[in-house]
């Protein structure tokens, strides 16, 4: 299983984020289309990164240092 999320998992994500899914429901719908998204906890920190992303149009508290990326350009999840 690939540690990085693909583009189109992200480009699944987006789509599900923009018509108001469940984290839940998210994960279970990439698992149907096999989709590799790493593990869950990576997949729900992306998730909740991205939700704030949308609707503030930027990312409200994210600790320094933290391990998301702060530019929306570089959607993808830090390799550990």
């Amino acid at each position: 299983l690939p540690v990085s999320i693909t583009d189109a998992t992200k480009d699944e994500i987006f789509k599900c984020l923009q018509i108001g899914m469940a984290t839940t429901e998210i994960r279970e719908h990439l698992t149907r289309l096999q989709l590799p998204f790493g593990d869950t906890r990576k997949l729900n920190n992306f998730i909740k990164y991205h939700k704030e992303l949308l609707r503030f149009g930027t990312v409200t508290n994210v600790r320094i240092g933290g391990t998301a990326y702060r530019q929306p350009q570089c959607w993808a999840i830090r390799r550990q």
